[in-house]
């Protein structure tokens, strides 16, 4: 979207949408690359507190670094049906940059055509839905009782515990791309289960949510 000047190229009066984005898919430029999509560290902490017979523990853990494109957020702003295409729908959206040959763009455009030019409904610029895939969050938390019981011989011990996992996000990335009058937005999707398959890596695509479990558990040592 930048030129090596660091100006927005945008489209000019001689287009069909002047002050849109000037992509790669209108230049015919070669791709780029938009980063590795594996990330650079994995972390995680845990720890388990006792007290009495009361016993809490917890795990938090996560990804640091990556690069992921989300292609359902790509096809559904083709449509409008995100959040994010709600502002500038009736115009007002101006970026301020030049056209191919270096001369300014001035023009406003709404945000159809905004999001339109940028998603190409299926096929877009992942320069635009590409996020920073750092991600931690609370992967498990469980608080135990132990159960007093008499000294038998078939039951030695007795627990009973409260166990939830994936419970919440701690911290996610956002877009790495700072749209001027858009801005950034926070990554919606998990990395852990939106990662591709195949050839087909680092792009999210229909990828079903992570799933929150809330259970309990006995468990008795004979």
């Amino acid at each position: 979207m930048k030129n090596i000047k660091g100006q927005y190229e945008l489209q000019n009066s001689a287009s069909s949408t002047p002050g849109a984005p000037l992509t790669g898919y209108i230049t015919g430029d070669t791709l780029l690359k938009l980063g590795n999509y594996n990330p650079r560290e994995l972390a995680g902490l845990t720890n388990t507190f006792q007290y009495k017979h009361f016993s809490l523990r917890f795990l938090i853990d996560g990804r640091i670094g990556g690069t992921m494109v989300s292609g359902t957020e790509m096809n559904l702003s083709f449509s409008g049906i995100t959040q994010n295409t709600l502002p500038y729908r009736q115009g007002g959206l101006t970026f301020t940059g030049v056209d191919i040959n270096g001369a300014p763009v001035t023009q406003s455009i709404t945000a159809q055509q905004f999001w339109q030019t940028a998603s190409g409904q299926r096929y877009g610029v992942g320069q635009f839905f590409a996020y920073n895939a750092t991600s931690f969050r609370l992967r498990e938390f469980s608080l135990g009782y132990d159960i007093p019981i008499k000294n038998t011989t078939i039951i030695k011990s007795l627990r009973f515990s409260a166990v939830a996992r994936n419970l919440f996000w701690i911290y996610r990335g956002s877009s790495t791309l700072n749209i001027p009058g858009i801005g950034t937005r926070k990554m919606w999707f998990d990395p852990d289960v939106a990662n591709g398959n195949g050839v087909f890596q680092g792009v999210e695509y229909g990828a079903i949510p992570s799933t929150r479990t809330l259970g309990f558990n006995l468990k008795a040592n004979f």
